[in-house]
């Protein structure tokens, strides 16, 4: 798992309750025959099962990893889990030791601030997790993140990515530009401390990213209501807003894409936690400041907002 997440351009994990996130490492857990998969602020703990890798000879942009689970069973923190639960998000208070999720938050447990190494988890009861790439047809096609291979069999999954594959061998072109591909020039390669508030010019120009970005994810809206899972379809879809929004970003430089990268990333984290780290850090963490990568994430103006909020 750790060699996935060590690979940027190969470590897109989706998630068996829907939606997906970058896989960054694993570790063993403090409970007992689990695992934890870190992923872009998040701790999620699973009981691994069986990781099966999958590729078809074609282009290896259709090549993916399944995890399935074990069972895990409830912590019992909330009295009101649902038959359908699949997870449960806690603050981890001691090793395997577990309270409400809003403890992290408020920094509050019974009255008494938190102790030292207190965390937020998130628990997994069941379910499988794939990892593709994410320049793939699959990480592309919205309807993919309602969690779709946890719908199927693990045969019944295999069966459908390798129809697609063979159904687009002659046609791939997409490569991996960590695997040889040339990159886009851009005009700068140098970037500056932010270790306070942004600029107003900086400000407008990522606000224009969200203008683009909201209009990206409406045409995937009115897309989705006519393609479905249909893999074939979103392979041959035009998608005018989602190439404005990759123009514009292709005018900008590298220290322009590293800060919008950098307060996405903020932003990201800021939506799923509250808390975020200097946006300097995410400059230099993630430093990959590209156009693809900034258009490949789905929420991409719900994080650009809400990295607004923290650094304006």
């Amino acid at each position: 798992m750790n060699k996935i997440g060590s690979i940027r351009s190969l470590n897109h994990m989706f998630f068996p309750s829907g939606g997906g996130l970058d896989l960054v490492s694993a570790k063993f857990s403090n409970e007992k025959d689990c695992i934890e998969l870190i992923a872009e602020g998040t701790v999620n703990v699973v009981k691994p099962k069986k990781l099966t890798f999958e590729s078809f000879g074609f282009n290896y942009k259709w090549n993916y990893f399944r995890l399935e689970t074990y069972e895990l069973k409830k912590s019992n923190v909330y009295d009101d889990y649902s038959e359908d639960s699949i997870r449960e998000e806690l603050t981890e208070i001691a090793p395997a030791v577990y309270a409400d999720h809003r403890c992290f938050k408020y920094n509050d447990l019974n009255g008494l601030p938190l102790p030292d190494g207190a965390r937020p988890i998130c628990r997994f009861f069941r379910g499988s997790f794939v990892f593709f790439q994410k320049t793939s047809i699959y990480n592309k096609t919205p309807s993919t993140y309602s969690a779709t291979h946890e719908k199927m069999t693990e045969p019944e999954f295999r069966k459908m990515i390798q129809k697609a594959a063979k159904l687009f061998h002659k046609e791939d072109t997409i490569v991996d530009p960590e695997i040889g591909a040339e990159l886009k020039t851009v005009k700068s390669t140098s970037w500056k401390s932010y270790s306070g508030s942004i600029s107003i010019e900086e400000v407008n120009m990522i606000k224009k990213t969200i203008e683009l970005s909201m209009k990206v994810s409406k045409e995937y809206e009115l897309l989705s209501e006519t393609m479905g899972d249909d893999l074939s379809k979103w392979y041959k879809a035009e998608e005018p807003e989602k190439k404005k929004l990759n123009e514009f970003l292709n005018t900008l430089g590298k220290e322009e894409l590293l800060l919008i990268e950098g307060v996405m990333y903020a932003g990201r984290d800021y939506t799923i936690s509250g808390m975020v780290h200097p946006l300097e850090n995410y400059i230099q963490i993630y430093e990959e400041g590209t156009a693809d990568n900034i258009c490949s994430k789905a929420p991409l103006a719900k994080y650009l907002s809400a990295g607004l909020k923290v650094y304006r």
